[in-house]
Order: C-alpha cells, then structure tokens, then sequence
C-alpha cells in the first residue's frame, strides 16, 4: 500500500511532537497574515508667523516678527518610526500574538539600520524567518536561512549552535516547500560533513527529518530501515519515537 505525500506532513508533526521540540521559535502559527493599523503619532500643527508690512505709506519689503518662544513651530517628527517604539520583548509579543506581518515589517526597518553580519543582524535575521515561518512563506525561508550563512565570508566563525539553527531552518522549509531531495541533500552533509554526537538534540532531529523526507518521496524501504535503526539507537532516551 503506498503513502500519499499529504501523510508525510502529518508524521513530520507527530515526529517533532515525540521529543518536544518546535520547528522554529516563538509563537503559533496562522492561517494568514494580518494586517495592523500602524502606529500613529499625534500631529500638532506649528503656529502661524505673523507677519506686518510696517508703517502706514512706508516703503520697503515685508518684515516678519522674531517669534517668541511660545509660537515657535513644533519641529518634533510627527509620526515617530514603529522600530523606535518597540523593544525586542515587544517583537516577541507581537509574534506570540499573531501579528506576524506587523512584525516583519518592524524587523525590516530595523535590519536595515543594523551592520550587515554583526550580532545584533542575526539576531534580528533570527526573529524575521520566525516570522517567516508563522506566514508560511517556505521559499523565503528556505533562501533567507541559506544566504544568512553561504553569503558571510566569515561564516566559519559563527557559532556552531546559530549554523545549526540556520541549517535546520532551512531543511525544514525545503521539505514544507516539497523540494525533497534538495532537503535530503542538506541534511546528509548536515549529518556526516561533522557528526556532532554530544549534540543529541539536533542530531535525531535531523535523523527525524530524513525520515520525513523519504516518507514525502514515498520511499518507504528506506523510511522504514531509518526508523528502525533510530528507534534502536534512542530507545532508552528522551528523544525515542512514539505513537503519539
């Protein structure tokens, strides 16, 4: 009996539900984007100069009167930008919300200020394919977490934790995206290329999604002998399957 590839998504959600771990962070996902009013400022209208033409038959161009300080125009920007309003903690809450397109476009604004590489961009990349991911916008996915570690020279010096976060985000997206054997691809050189043991949590996370890919490719042979050597290799630990 074959295994239509609509079953493959139901077992990648049963598999990442085993061990508690969440495909990308923070927030629930929605059906579709949502979009806020922003936010406005309050507007106030600068006075009016007065102005006199002097003396009754005098000649000569019109003269403005020195304002005091009381008629000075307000000068203030009249709608302060959302990224200056906002702190990181009031980003994740807009995620946890669901207000992801709001989000985004904050995020956007302040990637853009931010050096390209430092700490604080990463960060920040961190916190827009979230986003990504609640819209369920795979591709964007998929190449945002691809160039955010191919596209930096120095990419070797990251930390291996953020390279893997990237990595896994993007193997993710492709199998959503049902590009299956680009995320086989990736996760094969995720898994041999430098096999990290002493990182048991992502590593049977990865061994989980190849499982998923060759269900999505309705290679059940191979679905089945890979499920069986991960339930052997995890049968006495926290990230063992089950018929959850």
């Amino acid at each position: 009996m074959l295994y239509r590839p609509a079953f493959s998504l139901f077992v990648i959600a049963s598999l990442f539900s085993s061990s508690g771990l969440s495909a990308a962070e923070p927030g629930d996902r929605v059906s579709a984007p949502i979009k806020p009013t922003p936010v406005q400022g309050l507007v106030v209208k600068p006075a009016t100069p007065k102005v006199t033409t002097g003396a009754i038959g005098q000649s000569g161009p019109v003269q403005a009167q020195p304002l005091g300080r009381e008629q000075q125009p307000d000068t203030r920007p009249k709608d302060l930008p959302a990224q200056r309003l906002l702190s990181q903690q009031s980003l994740d809450e807009l995620i946890a919300l669901g207000l992801p397109s709001l989000a985004r476009s904050i995020i956007e604004q302040q990637q853009a200020q931010t050096r390209l590489y430092s700490a604080d961009w990463y960060r920040l990349e961190r916190k827009r394919i979230t986003v990504l991911v609640q819209l369920e916008q795979w591709p964007q996915v998929a190449e945002r977490a691809a160039r955010a570690v191919d596209d930096n020279p120095d990419f070797r010096l990251l930390p291996v934790e953020m390279l893997d976060w990237f990595r896994t985000q993007q193997a993710i997206a492709l199998i959503n995206d049902e590009r299956a054997d680009a995320a086989l691809t990736l996760l094969r050189q995720m898994i041999w290329s430098q096999p990290r043991y002493d990182r048991h949590v992502i590593f049977a996370l990865w061994r989980r999604l190849v499982i998923s890919v060759y269900l999505q490719q309705e290679n059940i042979a191979d679905a089945e002998s890979a499920m069986l050597r991960y339930g052997y290799d995890y049968r006495d630990s926290d990230f063992a399957l089950t018929d959850d």
